[in-house]
């Protein structure tokens, strides 16, 4: 299998190879932690995952794609409030506590809705990689263990 991060991103998620990148970042996911050792580059594209991180994010392909759409739509705190549940004060805190400058006449984007929720002490633990778990790339498999 082709594990190079460049070719991940484009061919196995259907996402910009930045978006992952942020992705990673938002939900704390050590992207560079999880490449093959011999995976040494000066390109972020060329470095080699290692296969089970690749399985790992296959896994997690439909939120990564609902990550990457809404990470670059624009929305208002009203909107972000409404995608996570979230109450519109919480949202706006959010915002304020990180000297976020919000201009009502322009909407807001390259900011996940999910990285708030996530800051906010949403449960994103389907997010967290276990590198002693065996991933298979869908997860259907571990929905039928999970409710044995």
């Amino acid at each position: 299998m082709n594990t190079r991060f460049g070719h991940v991103t484009y061919t196995k998620l259907g996402i910009r190879l930045s978006t992952l990148v942020f992705f990673c970042k938002d939900f704390e996911i050590d992207l560079l932690q999880n490449r093959k050792p011999s995976s040494v580059t000066n390109t972020l594209k060329e470095i080699v995952l290692e296969d089970n991180f690749v399985f790992f994010l296959l896994e997690n392909k439909t939120f990564i794609r609902i990550y990457n759409l809404d990470y670059y739509s624009n929305k208002t705190i009203e909107i972000i409030s409404n995608k996570i549940g979230r109450q519109e004060h919480e949202i706006q805190q959010f915002f304020e506590a990180r000297k976020y400058k919000i201009d009502n006449r322009y909407p807001l984007r390259y900011i996940s809705s999910y990285k708030i929720d996530y800051e906010l002490g949403g449960d994103y633990n389907f997010l967290r990689y276990d590198k002693d778990h065996i991933y298979k790339g869908n997860f259907e498999y571990r929905r039928r263990e999970l409710e044995q």
